[in-house]
């Protein structure tokens, strides 16, 4: 398409706010989905395999643990929240 002078091809509202959302993508990647998978691929490749992560969630010692440091970690968030 040739634009004559003095006219100029603008972006859509839409494409420019996902032109502008890009580069959080791009960091939320690479500081955050990769890490994590990273960890996901080493724990499945112990001897237990994938049934290491299911055990978090079905023996009682486990996901006990679990709960209590979520628990933890809210309480800690918002008491760092509030004065």
């Amino acid at each position: 398409m040739a634009l004559s002078p003095g006219r100029y091809l603008l972006m859509s509202h839409k494409s420019f706010v996902w032109l502008c959302l890009l580069p959080l993508a791009v960091v939320t990647a690479a500081f955050f989905l990769l890490p994590m998978a990273r960890l996901v691929v080493t724990g499945a490749g112990g001897p237990q395999g994938l049934a290491g992560y299911l055990a978090i969630l079905t023996e009682p010692r486990y996901r006990a643990t679990l709960i209590n440091t979520v628990l933890l970690a809210t309480a800690t968030t918002m008491g760092s929240h509030w004065p």
